[in-house]
């Protein structure tokens, strides 16, 4: 799970070096599960749709298992349990108690 989480924030944060931004779950799950669907290995997908995904902002923090994290990032692994998750590799986010 945390190798998920902090491959993530990685991968957007290549995105916009020089100024915040966040992730649009719906975006970002649709566009990871198609890439993961076509044979895209998970971190090169979790880069393409990071990347893809993230628009100027701002986002909160909030406390998961612990770790600050950012609540968009959250939100987009909730979205791909959703819309893929047979993609999630047997973690599950929804129903965890976020902080």
């Amino acid at each position: 799970m945390i190798k998920l989480l902090i491959g993530l924030l990685s991968a957007g944060s290549m995105a916009m070096p020089a100024q915040g931004s966040i992730i649009l779950p719906s975006i970002f799950a649709a566009e990871f599960c198609s890439l993961r669907d076509r044979g895209l290995g998970y971190e090169q997908a979790l880069t393409v749709a990071a990347r893809g995904a993230r628009v100027e902002g701002k986002s909160d923090r909030v406390k998961f298992h612990g770790v600050m994290v950012d609540a968009d990032v959250l939100r987009s692994l909730e979205a791909i349990e959703v819309v893929c998750p047979e993609h999630m590799n047997g973690v599950h986010f929804i129903g965890e108690g976020v902080k």
